[in-house]
């Protein structure tokens, strides 16, 4: 999908609502602005912080790469620029991996503003090595 354009979006990327998103309409849910810096370009997206910021860069037209949808596989791993993130929901997350910035899209609450540079993978995936750490296959 390109950005601006009329198409849907994937129906692969369906999901069933985060007992938060249930939850939202008893409480006031904070949207915030999420920059992803893609292919050389910077587009804009609200996140509602009961979203995943993957499914609010999907809407917005981006085309982002993700597999598992669970924070496990690093298919979707974004670098953090700015902002806070919650990663609790995330499988195979670790405290390394947020000290160098590293998140994992399809598993990410936004708790700010973010500024994040989209398709990390290889990145994240040397990363992990580096230290030792589980890195998925593929």
């Amino acid at each position: 999908m390109k950005h601006g354009s009329n198409t849907e979006v994937n129906p692969c990327l369906i999901r069933v609502p985060s007992v938060a998103g249930i939850l939202a309409g008893r409480k006031a849910v904070a949207v915030h602005q999420v920059t992803f810096v893609t292919d050389g370009r910077e587009i804009q997206a609200p996140v509602s912080d009961d979203d995943y910021v993957l499914d609010a860069g999907v809407a917005a037209g981006l085309n982002l790469p993700y597999m598992c949808l669970q924070g496990w596989c690093t298919t979707c791993a974004g670098r953090l620029l700015s902002g806070e993130v919650d990663q609790s929901e995330a499988r195979r997350y670790y405290p390394q991996d947020q000290a160098a910035g590293f998140v994992l899209l399809c598993s990410a609450h936004a708790r700010s503003d973010l500024r994040v540079v989209t398709h990390q993978k290889d990145e994240m995936r040397r990363h992990r090595q580096a230290l030792g750490l589980p890195t998925p296959r593929g």
